[in-house]
């Protein structure tokens, strides 16, 4: 039927570009868009007459939970439920998976 579709995937953006509030993805089609923002959780439906917003609760405020979780973490003296060797963890994973990419081959972990 003619459709072609595309998605961008990443925070491939010029570095002047604001790094919050961009997560949005936009399907546009012969009678209307629909428009869908993460950040806000709202998709909205546009048409030849009309708008049509439309709230989606998709969760809480994951970085609202990150922040508070990291100050409580401090006033009770503790370790935060995610640590820092947690993400030195997923940092070695993501930095293994690039260079299975590159090379074509499988990664041993731990680097």
């Amino acid at each position: 039927n003619g459709v072609f579709a595309t998605i961008d995937c990443s925070w491939s953006k010029p570095l002047a570009y604001p790094t919050w509030g961009g997560v949005t993805l936009d399907v546009i089609g012969e009678k209307g868009v629909v428009n869908a923002n993460a950040f806000k959780q709202i998709f909205t439906v546009f048409n030849e007459t009309r708008v049509l917003p439309r709230y989606a609760y998709w969760g809480s405020d994951s970085d609202a939970g990150m922040i508070s979780e990291f100050v409580n973490a401090i006033r009770e003296d503790r370790e935060p439920s995610v640590t820092g060797e947690d993400g030195l963890k997923a940092t070695e994973i993501v930095i293994a998976a690039y260079r299975s990419t590159e090379t074509g081959q499988p990664v041993r972990l731990p680097l």
